[in-house]
């Protein structure tokens, strides 16, 4: 948040109980009124609430408005320059600035806003949890190191891991494109991964419970000409939901031992609600 224009609050203490025959005079003391019935502190109370109005004014220069994510990372190859963005890339091993955002993010959780451009990544990129790597669609490339030099890329439209190889579980990779025959790697210590609506190749899965969705027209081992999960809990094919499959945490419900309240009421009676309980189960009536 911006610092304040006006450091010190004005005092608003001007009389406003003058009475007729009253002396106006440079200080209120000498014809026995208050100092603030005086003509000097008047003036001086003006001049300060006028510099106070410049500075408010001269403020607006840096105010930008609500912010709608946690950081912002540019990089100057696109154009964008230090007053755009909280971190600034310039094209060279640009994961580390975008792997320092995210660690001053990891006890807080939020959203990473990567503008567009294009990034240089020539090491992992995991995020922590809690945590979203955002961009802006076909407009975000990471063009990821290889051997032949930066030469695979993906674009970036929600939340996306380049190394899901560590330990991370119950994660989203969705709506975005890569280009290289070995899309994503979940890696033995992934648990409750989704994946959908991505453009790719192909999905490598050594974890626990991942769900991997293919689109109809995805050239995939893992999808063909169908669509659907193909992979989940150990079961394979065409996999239909089963009892166990998700806890109440994992799909944002409360669990039945905290349910203290059961409240039935109308969609408008419920976004009414100033404050929701956590222990209360509502329901919506139609």
């Amino acid at each position: 948040m911006a610092d304040k224009p006006i450091a010190a609050p004005l005092p608003a203490d001007l009389p406003e109980n003058w009475q007729a025959g009253q002396i106006v005079a440079p200080t209120g003391e000498e014809v026995n009124l208050s100092h603030q019935h005086g003509y000097n502190y008047l003036m001086e109370m003006v001049n300060k609430a006028q510099r106070g109005v410049n500075a408010v004014n001269e403020a607006f220069e840096s105010v930008s408005g609500k912010r709608t994510c946690r950081y912002v990372v540019g990089t100057s190859t696109a154009g964008w320059t230090e007053a755009d963005c909280d971190f600034l890339c310039d094209g060279t091993n640009d994961d580390v600035w975008i792997r320092f955002a995210l660690s001053s993010m990891k006890d807080t959780g939020g959203v990473l806003v990567l503008l567009d451009g294009v990034y240089h990544i020539s090491g992992y990129i995991t995020i922590p949890e809690g945590c979203i790597l955002r961009g802006c669609g076909n407009k975000t490339v990471l063009l990821r190191k290889t051997d032949a030099g930066y030469n695979g890329y993906f674009n970036v439209n929600a939340m996306i891991f380049m190394d899901v190889s560590k330990d991370n579980s119950k994660n989203l990779i969705i709506g975005n494109i890569f280009d290289s025959t070995d899309s994503i790697k979940l890696g033995a210590y992934t648990e409750g991964w989704f994946i959908m609506g991505n453009q790719l190749s192909t999905v490598t899965d050594q974890g626990t419970n991942n769900i991997i969705r293919f689109n109809s027209n995805d050239t995939s081992s893992g999808g063909g000409t169908v669509a659907g999960v193909t992979r989940f809990n150990g079961r394979q094919g065409a996999v239909l939901p089963q009892s166990g499959d998700y806890t109440a945490a994992m799909v944002g419900a409360i669990p039945a031992s905290q349910v203290q309240a059961v409240q039935a009421l109308t969609q408008a009676e419920y976004d009414a609600l100033g404050t929701k309980s956590a222990s209360t189960l509502y329901l919506i009536k139609e």
